[in-house]
């Protein structure tokens, strides 16, 4: 409560005096005098003053101390291995599912974005100073519906809410490919990989029991012969996402009897007490999965987005620091694009409601690709979606495949997320199948 009238900086300030004014009365308790004005002045307003200046003092310069040691540019946390042109593979996405607050139909959500539809106040759950937090959550989902996998304690409920989100979105799309093979006429199918990328939070015995309940729910597919292995794999934020999508481009590592894979986020931050102060500040939940394929696009194959190798560079100072902290490492990138490409459709972007983190992205924006509208052309899942992890990213990739196959033209994955770290990706549509010359056999 206090956080949220004053601050706590002034609760600091409160507590600084209080102290200071109980020290004194305390040590005054053997006096036999009455203290003059300048021993009230000094003791009272003085000292108590001093410790603040000296605190605040302190403070500035360890924080000044910090931003002289944070890493520039060409000082990357981790190195993201650059690929021989003969090793890296096009990466298609040729079916997406969605299960977020917003909709399970990219045309509704991408509708939805435009409007800015922000996340209501729940009925139930509150923070610890008891007022309603704005989250987005899906209302439909019912935890009751979930079965236990023999595990001796039952899950938390953000993580059986997320389990019930997979498998909503892997259901409709392993179905779609059952009926392709189906039209195909393949009677023998190759294993279908899925890959679940679930929150880093999750602890090792939580991962292991995640699998055993999606090994058994995908288990009724292997009647028609579509076998899944299930492979778990940490993932918080775009940068983890993105990277991995890289992985599959490595030759070495596709299955070579399956060129196909499903990837699947998924993420709750609902919970069933309480929310701490450490959740985020609007929290969400919600899944996707994407069927990718590794490989060149044939022309017997279905119309698929392309996703090209992202390019990322890093901020010299934390997006998070006080003031107006301006960095044209955003802008660098996109002009990148911006003049290898012919026209960019939409931005979709992970910069949740920080105004740091839309200022940064609309200001590049506007000086690299002044064309594009910045209310229905710059979207950002985030702001109406609240925090998801990976979902996120792998929605936004859904969103972007979904517009470029519309639209006919580029669009464009933005990451502002990290303090440092920006990234932009580029996603087109295939090209169409050329077509055969009609032949006069008469």
């Amino acid at each position: 409560m206090f956080k949220r009238v004053l601050g706590y900086k002034t609760l600091w300030v409160v507590l600084v005096f209080a102290g200071s004014w109980g020290f004194t009365l305390w040590s005054w308790r053997d006096h036999y005098r009455l203290p003059t004005a300048e021993d009230i002045v000094a003791h009272f307003l003085v000292i108590p003053t001093a410790l603040c200046l000296g605190y605040w003092g302190l403070y500035q310069g360890v924080e000044w101390l910090k931003r002289r040691r944070q890493p520039g540019p060409a000082e990357d946390l981790v190195v993201e291995p650059m690929l021989a042109a003969e090793h890296i593979m096009p990466v298609q996405i040729w079916d997406w599912s969605l299960h977020l607050p917003l909709g399970d139909e990219p045309a509704g959500v991408i509708e939805a974005l435009k409007a800015r539809d922000r996340p209501a106040l729940h009925p139930t759950l509150k923070d610890t100073s008891g007022f309603p937090r704005r989250i987005a959550w899906i209302d439909a989902l019912n935890t009751e519906d979930f079965i236990e996998s023999g595990q001796d304690d039952p899950l938390p409920i953000d993580v059986r809410r997320a389990l019930l989100l997979a498998s909503e979105v892997l259901e409709p799309l392993l179905m779609r490919d059952l009926e392709r093979d189906c039209l195909d006429g393949r009677e023998l199918r190759s294993p279908l990989p899925v890959h679940v990328l679930v929150p880093t939070r999750w602890s090792i015995d939580t991962q292991t029991t995640a699998r055993r309940w999606l090994v058994s729910a995908l288990t009724p597919f292997s009647e028609y012969g579509l076998e899944c292995p299930v492979f778990i794999h940490g993932a918080s934020d775009t940068r983890q996402v993105l990277n991995f999508i890289e992985q599959l481009r490595h030759a070495e590592g596709v299955d070579a009897a399956s060129h196909l894979q499903v990837v699947v986020a998924i993420d709750s931050f609902i919970q069933d007490d309480a929310l701490l102060e450490a959740l985020p500040e609007v929290s969400g939940e919600g899944a996707c999965a994407l069927l990718i394929a590794c490989g060149l696009p044939t022309a017997t194959g279905p119309v698929a987005a392309i996703v090209h190798p992202f390019r990322s560079e890093q901020r010299a100072q934390s997006a998070d620091l006080p003031g107006k902290v301006r960095a044209a490492t955003l802008q660098h990138l996109l002009e990148q694009y911006s003049m290898d490409l012919p026209a960019v459709s939409a931005v979709i972007a992970d910069a949740d409601q920080r105004t740091s983190r839309q200022t940064e992205l609309l200001a590049a924006l506007h000086t690299t690709l002044p064309e594009l509208d910045p209310i229905d052309e710059c979207l950002s899942l985030p702001v109406c979606c609240g925090e998801m992890g990976a979902v996120t990213t792998l929605a936004s990739l859904a969103l972007a495949a979904s517009n470029s196959l519309e639209t006919q033209q580029e669009t464009l994955l933005v990451s502002v997320q990290d303090p440092f770290w920006r990234a932009v990706c580029r996603i087109q549509p295939s090209p169409p199948p050329a077509q055969m010359p009609l032949q006069d056999f008469a």
